[in-house]
């Protein structure tokens, strides 16, 4: 049990939208990440007793993330946002195309996440969520002589309140294969749901 203990760098993140019970849309991988972060969200409550403290809670209810990302994620974007990009016009070097951001509606999809990030060692750890949220879209903009980057924040949330998994970890020593389809994604998270 001492192999892939030591993360130090995302190698891969997939997103796949959640279309139903443990049924994933394709997945669609993140182009350029340069950060994820994951942690719990806990509620707390003390009972005081005599002028102390005699009993505490602490109990995870979900938990929040940060991806940032470094480029515009033309594929992921309908599985984080449910915004699409309209297809290119012209040729190369001549070309564009345009998304159209509306506010309101039915607000932003679930989808699911799978990251492998590397270990010291040649393993990986292998982290994902089955029900996710944005909750936070990336600025627009840029700086002067700096790479432009953008942070999204989302929640994950358990799959089944009544059984409350919300996220799946793995240590993998060499190879691992990682989900590349529905299908594969569904194995996954097998046990969330039911």
């Amino acid at each position: 049990m001492t192999y892939a203990l030591v993360a130090y760098n995302v190698t891969k993140v997939s997103v796949a939208a959640l279309t139903g019970t443990n049924t994933y849309g394709t997945p669609a991988t993140i182009n350029i990440l340069t950060r994820l972060e994951v942690s719990d969200v806990i509620e707390t409550d003390m009972l005081p007793s005599y002028g102390m403290m005699a009993e505490a809670l602490a109990i995870p209810t979900h938990k929040e993330g940060k991806l940032t990302v470094g480029s515009a994620e033309i594929a992921a974007s309908p599985i984080l946002f449910g915004r699409t990009w309209a297809a290119d016009t012209g040729t190369p070097p001549n070309q564009s195309s345009t998304q159209q951001q509306v506010a309101g509606g039915a607000g932003f999809p679930y989808f699911a996440i799978i990251a492998q990030i590397a270990t010291t060692g040649g393993g990986s750890q292998i982290i994902g969520a089955p029900k996710c949220q944005i909750q936070g879209t990336p600025m627009i903009g840029g700086d002067a002589n700096r790479f432009s980057t953008g942070e999204m924040s989302f929640i994950a949330l358990p799959a089944n309140p009544t059984i409350g998994r919300v996220m799946r970890i793995d240590r993998a020593q060499g190879t691992y294969v990682f989900p590349a389809d529905a299908a594969a994604f569904a194995t996954f998270f097998t046990g969330f749901f039911s």
